[in-house]
């Protein structure tokens, strides 16, 4: 069993029902986890989430960055693990402690593209027999100056829309 502890400073709510748990892994990455949180906070959809961060023994401000956006949004979560695991040992640590009927992984350095989550859901929706949901990806370098409205009339774009996106695994 993976060794973990909750941020004392948190303020946690409890919910009953939860329908998708956001798992995402850091380590050192004060530059990005307030953009990585931003971009999950800002999805519209209708479902009741959880947002686990969880930490791998930091030395830099990223634990206190996610600190500040748990007390910004309940729905943020906090966990450090007591040993260095690794992404895969962070993953690990929140499938254990999610409570969502779905998980979505995100790297902590990673954004979600708007209505990616609704996208995943309304896929559910249509089709209840669905176990797995996968979504693509865009690449793009932090130092160069990138916008959404720079995917617009692109092959990517198309791609990424949700008449494409997400691509629908069934048993």
């Amino acid at each position: 069993m993976p060794q973990f502890s909750a941020n004392s400073d948190l303020r946690v709510d409890i919910v009953e029902h939860v329908d998708l748990s956001v798992i995402i892994p850091v380590y050192n990455l004060q530059d990005y986890i307030t953009e990585t949180l931003e971009s999950v906070i800002r999805q519209r959809h209708g479902a009741s989430i959880e947002i686990l961060v969880i930490d791998d023994n930091s030395d830099d401000a990223t634990v206190e960055l996610a600190t500040h956006m748990a007390g910004q949004d309940n729905r943020i979560r906090l966990l450090t693990n007591v040993r260095k695991r690794g992404a895969a040992g962070c993953r690990n640590t929140g499938i254990l402690e999610a409570r969502g009927n779905w998980i979505i992984f995100l790297d902590g350095d990673d954004l979600l593209l708007e209505d990616s989550i609704k996208c995943r859901l309304d896929a559910v929706d249509n089709d209840p027999d669905i176990d797995l949901i996968s979504g693509g990806f865009i690449r793009w370098h932090w130092e160069e100056d990138w916008s959404e409205s720079s995917l617009e009339n692109t092959p990517l774009a198309d791609f990424l829309s949700c008449s494409a996106f997400p691509t629908i695994l069934e048993k």
